[in-house]
């Protein structure tokens, strides 16, 4: 699923919340992010494998089946050196609200 919306909707947070649920890796463009990443989980108290960006990939010697993209834009364009135009995807869309408006804060 694409999560989709501008920014400080809580796209990150659904990420987060996934990736504790069924411990799949957050990959972030950059360690930075990761570390933001990280850090938003343990605000929200909840324990998550620590975030991969870009630079740690391929990961050697550890088997990823799955992965949640954060910023996917960003992470294009870390491996690609170029900005995303347009994009595909055969995955569903979700827009998220804003979080004033979800009521689930």
């Amino acid at each position: 699923m694409i999560i989709g919306g501008g920014r400080n909707k809580g796209k990150t947070t659904e990420l987060i919340k996934m990736s504790n649920k069924d411990w799949v890796y957050i990959l972030c463009p950059d360690r930075g992010r990761a570390r933001l990443v990280a850090n938003m989980a343990e605000d929200m108290d909840l324990v998550i494998p620590y975030p991969l960006c870009v630079d740690d990939l391929p990961v050697r010697g550890t088997y990823i089946e799955e992965l949640l993209v954060d910023e996917i834009e960003a992470v294009v364009y870390q491996i690609a050196r170029a900005n995303v135009k347009h994009a595909s995807s055969s995955h569903n869309f979700w827009e998220m609200e804003s979080l004033e408006n979800r009521g689930d804060n």
